[in-house]
């Protein structure tokens, strides 16, 4: 899934059809900001959007997430071509939130050895140092804004 060629692929529909972001916007009750977000290719719609979102420009669900038209010709082939990929942005997501857990989880216990082990001030600070940053590098791959674009559209699609 490419989220600025979806946008690209919205801006494009939307203007076959006659309609400013404005006037979508307005169709589908939200801002024509999040209408232009979307086109940019800086977020992606709401999940609950995809209908009516669809019905507007005149495009399937499948169109939508391939970010392109499809002719019915290969309407299936390119079904299972967009869900294999959502399910493998879906592991991916995955596999950055174990390894964010296990950053975290290691900068914990980085933290805490100190006051169990009664260590001296220069390796017990250094210690602690390195579990603070841990922690923070575990919260940072956690929360990766680029992966919370996804994340909720992806555990609402598939999920």
């Amino acid at each position: 899934m490419n989220q600025i060629k979806i946008g690209r692929f919205i801006a494009d529909c939307r203007k076959q059809k006659g309609l400013t972001q404005n006037q979508l916007a307005e169709k589908l009750g939200i801002t024509d900001k999040a209408v232009s977000k979307w086109e940019n290719g800086k977020s992606m719609p709401d999940v609950s959007l995809f209908t009516s979102l669809c019905d507007s420009l005149g495009i399937t669900l499948n169109e939508l997430l391939a970010g392109e038209h499809i002719p019915d010709e290969v309407l299936k082939e390119k079904s299972e071509e967009v869900l294999m990929g959502v399910i493998k942005s879906k592991r991916s997501i995955g596999v950055i939130q174990i390894i964010g857990s296990i950053l975290m989880g290691v900068g914990i216990i980085l933290f805490f050895i100190p006051a169990i082990k009664n260590l001296g001030s220069a390796t017990g600070m250094g210690m602690v140092g390195i579990g603070l940053l841990l922690l923070v590098a575990g919260y940072i791959v956690k929360s990766n804004i680029i992966m919370q674009n996804y994340k909720w559209f992806l555990l609402k699609v598939v999920g």
